[in-house]
């Protein structure tokens, strides 16, 4: 079993003022205060309500809050939380769905495999409930999951075809399901879903008509009103179920793009090439359709960095090109 190494962080603060233009963005400062002690499992870092993060660390899901640093354990401790590789927690914070590479034979989810005559040598798509303790396996051939509202919809692979299946959060019972062609990535887009198909966004809304809406690399998130953002290129797009209509939200970017809520965090550089003292960092509100620029302070502006995960437009978690984790806390 792979255990995660520890890593230090600084915890950065920024202080946000109300209010903020959508096309000018805003531009704030932040400073280091001290440091903390994450996993640099970095897939495994994610919201969680109440200003925490959710982190995995010795085989045990906790929170931790940003103000108090205190940390807080959510499940009991299995080894087997050491191989997940994609975490993400549910709006009220009371769901965790996580991806785990492989559960042994002989620990309690790999005896729940077995009892339910599941392959124990696969990976499984499972969710968590902090509040009954339990963990319940999706459907074998799970490709990827991710929670909507109160739902769940996930990519399994059946055979040589693909589903796109819709869970209930509270029983992992299935409330729907469609058949597609193969796709790279997906979200469910109001009452149908955007796909990615040979690198092209496509609307559906039951896997067989498919309106192609235009280029598309990576889907970002997919917003509470039916709006779905994606990067192609340089650009993020955004893409309106309801209207279906597309629009440009940002060009330069690079890195990754983190989602969280209706929120989402992203880095754009002002030149054609990526220096440190070129890049900007951006939190985009989808509920409010405004953006803030975080500046960085010049112990963070002299590293290329790239974020990790958000916190509900109130902390982002960094990382540089040295794999260093940083944490900026917005405090208002």
């Amino acid at each position: 079993m792979t255990r995660n190494r520890i890593i230090t962080a600084a915890v950065v603060l920024l202080l946000l003022l109300l209010g903020f233009g959508l096309l000018n963005g805003r531009h704030d400062s932040i400073q280091t205060v001290t440091s903390l002690t994450l996993s640099d499992n970095l897939d495994s870092i994610a919201y969680y309500p109440n200003n925490s993060l959710m982190v995995v660390q010795s085989g045990e899901f906790r929170a931790y809050d940003i103000n108090s640093q205190k940390r807080t354990v959510l499940s009991q401790s299995l080894r087997d939380l050491d191989n997940s590789d994609s975490v993400q927690v549910s709006s009220d914070g009371k769901y965790i769905l996580f991806h785990l590479t492989r559960a042994s034979e002989g620990t309690a989810l790999g005896n729940q495999l077995a009892a339910r005559n599941l392959d124990t040598g696969k990976d499984y798509w499972w969710l968590y409930s902090i509040q009954n303790k339990t963990y319940s396996p999706l459907e074998p051939g799970t490709l990827t999951a991710q929670f909507y509202g109160d739902t769940i919809t996930s990519l399994r692979l059946v055979g040589t075809s693909e589903q796109l299946v819709l869970y209930d959060t509270k029983t992992t019972a299935v409330d729907g399901r469609i058949s597609t062609a193969t796709v790279s990535d997906f979200a469910k887009a109001s009452s149908g879903y955007v796909v990615i198909i040979n690198s092209q966004a496509s609307y559906t809304t039951d896997g067989v008509v498919y309106r192609v809406i235009g280029p598309a690399d990576k889907i970002v998130g997919a917003s509470s009103d039916g709006r779905v953002v994606w990067r192609t290129g340089s650009k993020l797009i955004q893409f309106d179920s309801k209207k279906q209509s597309t629009k440009i939200l940002a060009s330069h970017v690079y890195g990754s793009q983190v989602w969280s809520n209706n929120s989402f965090v992203y880095t754009t550089y002002k030149s054609e090439q990526l220096t440190a003292s070129t890049q900007h960092l951006w939190v985009y509100d989808m509920a409010k359709n405004t953006k803030v620029e975080w500046r960085l302070d010049k112990k963070l502006n002299q590293k290329v960095i790239s974020p990790v995960s958000l916190l509900a437009s109130k902390a982002v978690v960094l990382k540089d090109d040295t794999e260093s984790i940083y944490l900026v806390v917005a405090q208002h």
